[in-house]
């Protein structure tokens, strides 16, 4: 049996232009991954608040409204910080352990204009801290994980696509 190589072909400029296209891609699913990872990990820490059982004081519980709109300022905040960190820069972090501390940052500069937010609004006075220590808690975790396992997809895709360089028949 004699096997034959194909090698195909593609211009330099189409190469180019893919790999542009999937930074671009990548970046944008880390947004939608951070944007996601902030809804469940809010979601999760207003249930754990008030719904879970473990605290007695629920008066904070008929202000769901009020939880979730701050969704609208906690979004973009969060996701500027994860700019100011470089979580979203072209190249991807290599060390994912590099990428754990810059969120670590990340998480940490938000969390702090929170705090400061709830403290310079007068309706911050009735914003749950619980809330906001647990947010802090399950947003910086479950970024991590989303990331890893979005990470793990990009290198197993990664490397199935090397296949596709030279054909074996």
């Amino acid at each position: 049996l004699t096997s034959v190589y194909c090698i195909f072909e593609i211009p330099a400029m189409e190469v180019i232009t893919l790999f542009q296209t999937m930074k671009t891609l990548s970046r944008i699913l880390y947004v939608l991954i951070d944007i996601s990872a902030i809804i469940l990990a809010f979601s999760i820490a207003i249930w754990f608040r008030f719904f879970s059982g473990l605290f007695d004081e629920i008066s904070g519980a008929s202000q769901l409204d009020y939880y979730f709109s701050t969704l609208l300022i906690i979004i973009p905040v969060d996701l500027i910080c994860n700019f100011m960190a470089s979580l979203y820069r072209k190249e991807i972090e290599t060390d994912f352990f590099q990428e754990i501390v810059r969120l670590l940052i990340s998480h940490s500069m938000s969390i702090i204009i929170l705090m400061s937010l709830t403290f310079l609004t007068k309706e911050g006075a009735h914003f749950s801290r619980w809330v906001i220590g647990f947010f802090y808690v399950f947003s910086y975790f479950m970024d991590v994980i989303f990331r890893y396992f979005f990470r793990q997809a990009l290198k197993k895709q990664s490397l199935s696509g090397e296949k596709y360089r030279v054909v074996v028949l």
